[in-house]
This record gives C-alpha cells, structure tokens and sequence, in this order.
C-alpha cells in the first residue's frame, strides 16, 4: 500500500508542475501579446486628417478616455458631444475635429479621429496628436504609420 501511495504522490506532483508550467507559458505568451504595440494609421485626404486605431479597450473606455483629453485641453472647445453614439466634436480656433469610437466584434474599439482641412489655421498633427493622447491615456502602446 505505502508503494502505491509514493507513487500517487510522485504523479500528483508530475501533474502539478506540469500544470505550472503550461500556467506559466500561457502567462508568457499573453504578455507578449500585450507587448505588440498598436498601429496608429493616419493619413490625409482632399478635405481631412485621418487617423485610426483598434484599441484593446472598451468603446465607452475609449470615448471616456477621449473626453478627458479633450477637456483637458484648453485649445479644444466642445462643440457636440453624443454619449450615446460616442461621438465627440471640438473646434481648435476654426479646426473641427471629431473623435469616435466603435465597437469591434474582437472586443477591441476602433478610435477614428478626423480633422479638417477647411480652416487657414488646420493642422495636420492635430487628428495623430490627439489619437496620440488618448491612446497614452489608456496605457496602450502605439507605433504610427503614414497610409
């Protein structure tokens, strides 16, 4: 009986450390995961900025997020704001700019930031800047790129 018991306990502690380290890799392997930045896709066309991100967050996350950078700034002033379509419009001394946020089936939330090109003050950073901004303030980690 006390050889069966040795040899319970033997496969007991095989299956244990078996089951820490497939723990252990999965850990490992989400973390890196993590670590792949998200790419922040801004461009330009005849009458806008552009920039767009899928973001590892929830879509009210990401228009709360978006509404604490935007009162933040006192160059912004709000010009509309719809919590219910999370949709978000401010004006930079004759720049419009709008900020929105979608749900995507994934479980991520699309962040498109659009900003004129109407106004003889319109900046080209402004739409990047504030993806930017926002992305910093949910703690994701980006890398830009031009479309």
């Amino acid at each position: 009986m006390k050889g069966q018991e040795v040899d319970n306990r033997k496969e007991w502690m095989v299956r244990s450390v078996a089951a820490l380290v497939i723990v252990s890799a999965l850990i490992a392997l989400a973390g890196c995961f993590a670590a792949i930045p998200v790419a922040v896709v801004y461009y330009e066309d005849k009458h806008r900025y552009t920039a767009t991100a899928d973001v590892t967050a929830s879509a009210a996350d990401v228009y709360a997020a978006a509404n604490r950078v935007v009162d933040a700034d006192a160059s912004l002033k709000v010009t509309k704001k719809d919590d219910k379509g999370l949709l978000l419009e401010a004006d930079k001394g004759g720049q419009f700019v709008s900020i929105k946020a979608t749900a995507l089936p994934d479980g991520k939330t699309r962040l498109v930031v659009m900003a004129d090109k109407a106004a003889k003050t319109s900046d080209q950073t402004l739409a990047v800047d504030l993806t930017k901004r926002i992305c910093d303030s949910l703690g994701v980690t980006y890398t830009l790129v031009k479309s």
